[in-house]
């Protein structure tokens, strides 16, 4: 298991706070890279390739592009998941976190059944035989309810898995909202083998970095222990959370806490 951190659009400085901190990769903002003109993206893939930290992973799939409340946001969606995949093929990119909570809220009066056909749909004709095209593996990722109202746990994530049925589309776990829907770390026993990529950060220290001091020692380990029992070896964890100054100090420790934890489970 490598570890990585999330660093939003990603620049020099915060490819420098990776390297400098012991990270293993870095999950940039895949909506704000596809933002980019093309030579400021290469530029950026560059300088991480010439630190040893290369952006493998991503997380901001669609930003806040909206879904559901439009017919014509399929077709937005499709074109914009083609142009993306399409423009990073020159960076590292293997996986790709597929959350978005405005993306994915389904509004008032719209059934829970009609939204998930469509959102199936998206996966199975558009995002699964795109990430094919490109080599990438797709993960969805479960989002605590005062962010959105569907797929709001690991299971939930795991049974839309099953249901779009494409090999390109796994799921992510995510430590900071597994704790908040109170999930029970044996749920990992169904759902574990299903999972590409993880994200953690503090439940209880406003979604900060893992650390010694949040009171969650023993959470930590529970969740490392599942991981290590059900979850493939080779599958990578981010932090996702805020990093609090002096950041590099923070983000070491964090690493090194995170790491302490591994050897342990």
């Amino acid at each position: 298991m490598k570890f990585g951190v999330c660093l939003g659009g990603v620049s020099r400085e915060s490819i420098e706070l990776a390297s400098d901190s012991g990270a293993d990769f870095i999950v940039a903002n895949l909506y704000a890279i596809s933002e980019y003109e093309p030579e400021k993206l290469r530029e950026i893939i560059d300088i991480s390739r010439s630190y040893g930290k290369k952006i493998t992973a991503t997380n901001g799939f669609f930003g806040k592009m909206p879904f559901f409340e439009s017919p014509e946001n399929y077709e937005k969606s499709a074109d914009y998941v083609k142009r993306t995949f399409e423009k990073m093929a020159y960076t590292d990119i293997k996986f790709m976190t597929l959350g978005s909570g405005v993306h994915r809220h389904i509004p008032d009066g719209m059934a829970k059944e009609a939204a998930e056909e469509k959102y199936i749909k998206l996966c199975r004709e558009v995002i699964a035989p795109e990430a094919a095209n490109y080599g990438y593996t797709i993960g969805i990722e479960h989002l605590n309810k005062k962010e959105v109202n569907y797929i709001n746990t690991a299971l939930e994530a795991y049974e839309l898995v099953r249901k779009i049925d494409r090999p390109q589309i796994k799921m992510l776990v995510d430590y900071y909202h597994f704790m908040l829907e109170n999930e029970v770390f044996e749920e990992f026993e169904k759902f574990g083998s299903c999972v590409a990529h993880m994200h953690i950060a503090s439940a209880l220290n406003d979604r900060h970095l893992p650390l010694p001091v949040d009171g969650e020692a023993e959470s930590y380990r529970k969740f490392f222990k599942a991981v290590k029992r059900y979850v493939d070896s080779d599958v990578d964890m981010a932090i996702e959370g805020g990093i609090p100054e002096p950041k590099v100090q923070n983000l070491r420790h964090s690493f090194h806490y995170l790491r302490k934890l591994r050897s342990e489970s």
